[in-house]
C-alpha cells in the first residue's frame, strides 16, 4: 500500500494554498497554488513557434512573474541547444493559477554565453536563476567554458536587462548546482563545488 505524504496541520495547509508555486514538466511550464493543487500550464514547448526546452524557472517573491531560462533545437544525445535566453512571464493576478500572461519578455544570452563554432551549446550552460528577495533583480550561473571566459555569475534586473556580470575564474564551480539570495538581497549565494586545484 502506499501512503499520502504531505503537510496534515490544516493552517499550515490553508498557508500553502494561499501561495504559488512554478514548475517544469515534459510538456511545459507551469503554476500550482502553494499545496500543488489547480495547477495550469503557463506555456508549452512549442509556443513560442518552435521547439522551447525550459531548463529552470523560478516565481517572483509577489508571485506575479516567472523567469525561465530555455534553449531550442535541444539534442537529448549530446545535450546541447541553441538560442540560450532568459524569458519573463507577467501574469494578470499574483499567485493565482487561473491568471492569464499579460506580458512575455525574452532576452538573449548567447553574447554573454556564446556558444560554440556550430552555434550550439552544452545545456548546462545555464546553470541556475533565483530572483532577489524584493524582486528587484535576477541572479543566472553560468557554466561556461574558459575560452568564452569561465564561470559567471550574471545580474539582471527585473525586467531581463543585464546590469552586472561576476566572472568566477580560475574557480571552477563544475556544476553550479543552485543559487540563492540573502534575506537583505545584498548578496549572492551559489552551491557547488569548487575546484580546489584553482588558485
Amino acid at each position: 500500500r502506499h501512503h499520502a505524504v504531505g503537510v496534515t496541520d490544516e493552517s499550515s495547509r490553508a498557508a500553502l494554498r494561499v501561495g504559488a508555486i512554478v514548475y517544469v514538466k515534459q510538456n511545459g511550464l507551469y503554476l500550482a497554488r502553494g499545496d500543488g493543487s489547480g495547477p495550469r500550464r503557463l506555456h508549452a514547448g512549442d509556443d513560442a513557434g518552435g521547439q522551447l526546452t525550459i531548463l529552470h524557472a523560478a516565481l517572483s517573491p509577489a508571485a506575479d512573474r516567472v523567469a525561465f531560462l530555455s534553449v531550442n533545437d535541444l539534442d537529448v544525445r549530446e545535450r546541447t541547444g541553441r538560442g540560450l535566453s532568459l524569458q519573463i512571464l507577467t501574469l494578470t493576478h499574483p499567485a493565482d493559477p487561473a491568471a492569464a500572461v499579460s506580458g512575455w519578455r525574452r532576452s538573449q544570452l548567447e553574447k554573454i554565453a556564446p556558444p560554440g563554432p556550430d552555434g550550439r551549446q552544452e545545456i548546462f550552460t545555464a546553470a541556475a536563476l533565483a530572483w532577489s528577495r524584493d524582486g528587484s533583480r535576477i541572479a543566472i550561473g553560468l557554466n561556461r567554458p574558459p575560452a568564452a571566459g569561465g564561470d559567471a555569475v550574471l545580474l539582471l534586473d527585473s525586467v531581463g536587462v543585464p546590469l552586472l556580470q561576476y566572472d568566477l575564474a580560475p574557480h571552477d564551480l563544475a556544476p553550479v548546482s543552485s543559487i540563492s539570495w540573502t534575506p537583505d538581497s545584498g548578496a549572492v549565494l551559489l552551491g557547488g563545488q569548487i575546484d580546489e586545484g584553482a588558485d
